[in-house]
């Protein structure tokens, strides 16, 4: 935790310690608050989500 090598505040994270990856970040300029790694969602459905000519999507 801290600026790390750059300007920016940081929160880095390392699996096994010598690759680090930001958990976030303030930018020193603005204050704005950055997580570059935000998590993201991935989902499948469970039946056919197929849309014929002319159909619509329901």
């Amino acid at each position: 935790m801290g600026p790390l090598g750059s300007d920016k505040f940081r929160l880095a994270v390392s699996a096994d310690g010598s690759t680090f990856f930001d958990g976030l970040s303030v930018d020193n300029a603005n204050g704005i608050v950055d997580q570059p790694r935000l998590p993201r969602c991935k989902t499948c459905t469970n039946y056919d989500d197929h849309v014929g000519v002319g159909g619509a999507w329901t």
